[in-house]
């Protein structure tokens, strides 16, 4: 994959499985979602290591907006959900910053 011409490895959630876990229990990674639908999924911290930029985008990989979301560990009493002001079909989960224009290609 590659953000603004420069490369970076994610691995690709398509299943229901992959999407449900994410990158938690992890030490590091990013993740690409991609989901059948257009819609505003939620995506929230729990078992998380460290914190990650979730980057919502376009159809054409440009990143519309951007959540810094930090771990929440076991404590449900913490729990954030990160979702976007409108649908959309990709997401990316990275360990390092996006900003709101970039364009990622895959």
């Amino acid at each position: 994959m590659r953000i603004n011409g420069k490369g970076f490895k994610a691995g690709v959630a398509e299943s229901w499985f992959a999407r449900a876990r994410g990158l938690s229990g992890k030490d590091s990674g990013n993740m690409l979602f991609v989901f059948p639908l257009k819609f505003r999924p939620g995506f929230w911290m729990f078992r998380m290591r460290y914190p990650i930029w979730i980057s919502f985008l376009e159809d054409d990989g440009t990143v519309f907006e951007v959540k810094r979301a930090e771990p929440m560990g076991f404590n449900m009493k913490s729990c954030r959900v990160y979702r976007p002001s409108r649908g959309c079909s990709y997401v990316l989960e990275s360990e390092f910053e996006v900003k709101q224009g970039d364009k990622i290609e895959w």
